[in-house]
């Protein structure tokens, strides 16, 4: 019977989980301090011996939470985008295309997408967005009217923050709407915005830098190329996925430059209590397997 478990990863990481075959006993969960490995380490992390790859994190990353140190990242003009907006059925957008060297979805009179916010709290929406017609950009959060932008066609891509206040925030999903006055004719469609990238963030987060679009990639630690994904510190990636009974999760964690650090792994199952580990990165493939059986 299969788990539905949380991974929450901070940090640079390489993973995915397998099916273990035979029925040992689980290891412990203890913190593994990172050393030099005696010879190379391999192309990939290694699993267990008798097991099979059951799915890949990484070829599931579009399908991850992707939290920026300020809050949710949605990177429009990917496939990372389709899951807070329910896909493209009823929801305005267009789908994905390029504006100069900016991937992005573009969207007619309205769009929706749906966010989740941990408690209710005052959030905001920070954006990177370019206009295609003059006019205004409303926005409403469940059903609320809570700002609007004011834009002109010959604005290029620029930044736009929505302050949202305590009291139209829902603990769980919020609906958002963002409705354009104006469109114009774009390539046979009409369209009002190109959107780049959005965060939903606390309306106590302090102006940064861009979002660092996290991707898989080859990343090279000590010397050993893999293929993996590069986070900020104090960022965040969470998976939601089924596991077998008896499933192992398998990764390699390193620094792709100087200096050390710790990865922060998080474990949530619908059947136990959440466990947490704390691991020693440096400069080399720190290899884990980390077994996901319940406790007797």
């Amino acid at each position: 019977m299969k788990s539905r478990l949380v991974f929450g990863f901070v940090l640079c990481l390489q993973g995915f989980t397998c099916s273990e075959e035979g029925e040992e006993p689980a290891p412990e969960r203890v913190e593994a301090p990172a050393r030099a490995p005696a010879s190379p380490a391999p192309a990939v992390a290694a699993a267990p011996d008798g097991t099979s790859t059951y799915v890949d994190l990484l070829a599931l990353l579009h399908l991850a939470d992707v939290y920026d140190p300020a809050g949710l990242f949605i990177d429009f003009g990917t496939a990372a985008r389709l899951k807070y907006t329910l896909g493209n059925w009823n929801s305005g957008w267009q789908g994905e295309s390029r504006e100069g060297d900016a991937r992005v979805s573009t969207f007619g009179k309205t769009a929706r997408l749906y966010l989740p916010a941990e408690s209710k709290q005052a959030m905001q929406l920070r954006f990177r967005a370019s206009p295609y017609a003059t006019g205004a950009l409303i926005v409403y959060v469940n059903g609320q009217t809570v700002g609007e932008a004011r834009v002109s066609r010959g604005d290029g891509f620029r930044e736009f923050v929505i302050p949202i206040a305590e009291g139209d925030i829902r603990s769980g999903e919020n609906s958002i709407m963002l409705r354009a006055t104006k469109t114009a004719q774009v390539r046979g469609k009409s369209r009002s915005f190109a959107m780049d990238w959005l965060l939903f963030e606390p309306a106590s987060a302090e102006a940064a830098n861009a979002p660092r679009r996290v991707a898989v990639e080859q990343v090279s630690v000590g010397g050993v190329a893999r293929p993996a994904i590069v986070i900020a510190p104090d960022a965040q990636v969470d998976w939601f996925v089924e596991v077998p009974e008896a499933g192992t999760l398998v990764f390699g964690s390193g620094f792709g430059s100087a200096g050390p650090g710790v990865l922060a792994l998080q474990i949530d199952s619908d059947r136990s209590a959440g466990s947490a580990m704390r691991i020693d990165i440096r400069g080399s493939w720190n290899d884990q397997q980390i077994s996901l059986k319940r406790p007797a």
